[in-house]
């Protein structure tokens, strides 16, 4: 069973594409639309027929720090969304209660897309 671990980060970035107010293009670094939705496969399908348990938890990094995870992403699947792998890590998180977000989230993946 794996041992107890804590965040390193805990609050959201500034620009963080799961805030409503983030433009995609925005986002520090060299940002690529096509990479950007090859995120998307690491957001479990909400069909619980379709459910298909993975090897390996898949989340979604910070795009800042690139070993951290992204809390915008965290706050959606621990809360609405539906990585389960996920969620059954955080039980051994100590700090998972100190996750702060920073305004409006985006509901889904899809919204955190830019609109062209």
């Amino acid at each position: 069973m794996s041992e107890k671990f804590k965040l390193t980060l805990t609050k959201q970035c500034a620009k963080c594409p799961w805030k409503v107010s983030t433009n995609p293009y925005e986002i520090p670094g060299e940002y690529s639309k096509e990479l950007h939705e090859k995120l998307g496969d690491i957001i479990p399908d909400p069909d619980p027929l379709k459910y298909t348990p993975v090897k390996e938890l898949r989340v979604m990094g910070c795009h800042l720090s690139h070993k951290d995870y992204c809390i915008g992403y965290l706050h959606n699947q621990l809360n609405s969304g539906h990585n389960l792998a996920l969620r059954l890590r955080f039980f051994k998180c100590e700090n998972a209660k100190d996750i702060q977000i920073v305004g409006p989230q985006h509901k889904t993946f899809e919204d955190t897309l830019p609109k062209d």
